[in-house]
């Protein structure tokens, strides 16, 4: 997964890296794809065609779908929750 929970103590990393949470065993992807620096580095390291993120979560639709080309696509898919629940 690439979401914002990767990035805690590998903002600095050069290198793509799956981190692993000792306390749950979920693994993340060391980028940040809340914000728009995180995106930047995360195209620049090269997450969409390196494989390693079978998810990534990003509220930026337009810096998320530039991470992608003709040899490495993505899909779009959202959730909503009714707004008057």
């Amino acid at each position: 997964v690439a979401s914002r929970q990767g990035i805690f103590d590998h903002i600095a990393d050069e290198t793509l890296q799956v981190i692993e949470e000792k306390s749950t065993g979920h693994k993340y992807v060391n980028v940040d794809t809340a914000d728009i620096v995180g995106m930047i580095r995360a195209k620049r390291l090269g997450l969409a065609s390196s494989g390693l993120a079978d998810i990534i979560f990003s509220p930026l639709l337009t810096p998320a779908s530039n991470m992608f080309d003709a040899q490495h696509q993505g899909r779009f898919f959202a959730l909503f929750r009714h707004p008057i629940e």
